[in-house]
């Protein structure tokens, strides 16, 4: 995305790219309408119906600052207001699917991905969708494949 574009825009984008990851996990994803509700998208999964708080950080660096309060109101997420943060790291193209939870009376929380081995506390929470009741978008084996194949070596 090009430097310049407004941070509005950038949370649009980042919020269009949960909704298409969502998706494609066989989540079902539904959007107020308007601008006036604390989360931004309510996903239906195996779980029920989660609130979601989408935030987006775009430039790349050795770690990534992800805001968890409403800037409007000076004030950390609560569980009365959302369920999840999903914060997209565009860089890095990844996400991290966050309990309100884990982040209740933080300002904000701070992402190293790319070190190598990271057991950073927010670490356990990168890629979780299964949080949100999603499929994993790994494909399983075939029941009988593994045998198929031993039984073409043998």
């Amino acid at each position: 995305m090009r430097a310049n574009t407004n941070s509005k825009r950038k949370g649009e984008v980042g919020e269009l790219a949960f909704a298409c990851a969502a998706m494609e996990r066989g989540l079902r994803v539904y959007e107020p309408y308007g601008d006036s509700a604390p989360y931004d998208f309510i996903i239906e999964g195996r779980h029920g119906f989660l609130r979601v708080q989408v935030r987006s950080v775009w430039q790349k660096s050795r770690f990534y600052h992800i805001g968890c309060m409403w800037t409007s109101r000076r004030k950390s997420y609560s569980r009365k207001d959302i369920d999840l943060v999903a914060a997209y790291i565009a860089p890095e193209k990844l996400w991290y699917l966050v309990p309100v939870e884990a982040v209740a009376d933080r300002k904000s929380i701070y992402v190293w991905p790319h070190s190598k081995n990271s057991r950073g506390l927010w670490e356990k929470y990168r890629e979780r969708w299964e949080l949100l009741g999603a499929r994993s978008l790994t494909p399983r084996p075939r029941r009988g494949a593994a045998r198929a194949r031993r039984g073409k070596a043998a």
